[in-house]
C-alpha cells in the first residue's frame, strides 16, 4: 500500500483485507490482481530473493513463498505488518516497518517488487524507484504494477462499495473525502518517470513495469536513466 499520501495509513489492519475482498467482486480488477500474480510467478526465478515495497498484508510474498529463497516485505503501516506477520512470517519471509519512499536496505536482493498500485498511491514516485534500485544486486530486476486510466470506472465502483461517495475524479486520479489520492498512468507518463523501463499491459486496466539495475550502475550515475530493461525477462 502507500506511504505519506495515503490517508488510510493509520487505519486498522482489516481495511486492506476489506479492500481486496471488494476488489474481487469487480471482474476487471479481480482479473488485474490475478494477472499480476501470474506474471510474478512466471518471471521470478526459483530461489530468488525478493523485497516487496508497500507489501500491505504480505499476500504477494505469501503466494511466492514456495519458489523464493527469502522475502522481505516493507510497509509504513504497522497494522498491515502485524497482519502480514500473522499470515505469512516464516523462516524465509520477514517484514519491516519503514518508509518505502526513502528506504535503505541492509542487504541486496535479486528482485524488487511494488504491486497492486503502490506506485500510484504514493507522493514520491522517484523516491520509490530509487529505493528499489538501492535494494537490488547488480543485474537485479525491479517489477511494478500500476493502473491505467481505463481502470477509473471500475475503481470508482470499488470505492463506492467501500462507502466512499464524495469523490474527486479527473482523467488519471481519484481522491476520497478523507484525502486519499490514488493515481493511474498512461504508458507515456510512466516512460517520463522511468525512461528505460519495459512496459507491458496488465489486462486492459493496468501495466507491468520492468527495469534492471545494470552492472556498475552506481559507478556511472545516480540517475535512473542508466537502468536498462535489456534481458529483463
Amino acid at each position: 500500500m502507500s506511504q505519506a499520501n495515503n490517508a488510510w495509513k493509520n487505519d486498522n489492519k482489516n481495511l486492506i483485507n476489506t479492500l481486496l475482498e471488494t476488489a474481487k467482486k469487480i471482474p476487471p480488477i479481480h482479473g488485474y490482481l490475478l494477472e499480476e500474480i501470474k506474471y510474478l510467478k512466471q518471471n521470478i526465478p526459483l530461489e530468488a530473493s525478493v523485497i516487496d515495497f508497500g507489501c500491505g498484508n504480505g499476500r504477494h510474498l505469501g503466494l511466492l513463498e514456495p519458489q523464493i529463497s527469502q522475502g522481505l516485505g516493507v510497509d509504513l503501516n504497522r497494522d498491515y505488518l502485524e497482519k502480514a506477520s500473522a499470515l505469512y512470517a516464516s523462516k524465509k519471509i520477514f517484514f519491516e516497518e519503514a518508509n518505502i519512499e526513502n528506504y535503505h536496505s541492509k542487504k541486496l536482493f535479486d528482485i524488487a517488487i511494488a504491486m497492486y498500485n503502490t506506485f500510484g498511491n504514493i507522493e514520491n514516485k522517484q523516491g520509490l524507484v530509487d529505493s528499489m534500485m538501492r535494494s537490488l544486486k547488480e543485474g537485479g530486476i525491479a517489477i511494478i504494477s500500476t493502473f491505467s486510466p481505463n481502470s477509473i470506472p471500475y475503481r470508482l465502483e470499488m470505492y463506492k462499495m467501500l462507502g466512499y461517495h464524495d469523490l474527486e475524479i479527473d482523467r488519471n486520479s481519484i481522491k476520497t473525502e478523507d484525502g486519499f489520492l490514488t493515481q493511474c498512468f498512461t504508458k507515456s507518463e510512466i516512460q517520463e518517470i522511468i525512461p528505460m523501463a519495459k512496459i507491458e499491459p496488465c489486462t486492459n486496466i493496468g501495466w507491468i513495469i520492468i527495469f534492471k539495475k545494470e552492472k556498475n550502475a552506481n559507478k556511472k550515475s545516480k540517475n535512473i536513466r542508466i537502468y536498462s530493461n535489456s534481458q529483463a525477462r
